[in-house]
């Protein structure tokens, strides 16, 4: 997986990025884990983690992973519709 940007740090416990295809992640301290959030600016739909990750680190990858997929959700769905080619 690439890195999608730049993690900054927003006060002691929030990390945010904003990508430049339009998505917005944020990471937070949250019951001795860090948990995270990821909007599509778009639509301005979130997705939540389920559960807290146990370090900073892994909170990060997995709003990574969560961008990754939307975006090849993204392409996939402009395929179908005709707008990319094959």
């Amino acid at each position: 997986m690439t890195t999608i940007g730049y993690w900054e740090s927003v006060g002691d416990d929030i990390r945010v990025i904003q990508t430049a295809d339009g998505f917005h992640a944020k990471i937070y301290a949250d019951k001795g884990g860090w948990s995270g959030t990821v909007t599509t600016m778009a639509t301005r739909k979130k997705r939540f983690s389920r559960s807290p990750y146990p370090t900073e680190d892994a909170a990060k990858k997995a709003c990574e992973f969560v961008i990754s997929e939307l975006r090849r959700f993204r392409e996939e769905d402009k395929k179908a519709q005709g707008t990319l080619p094959m």
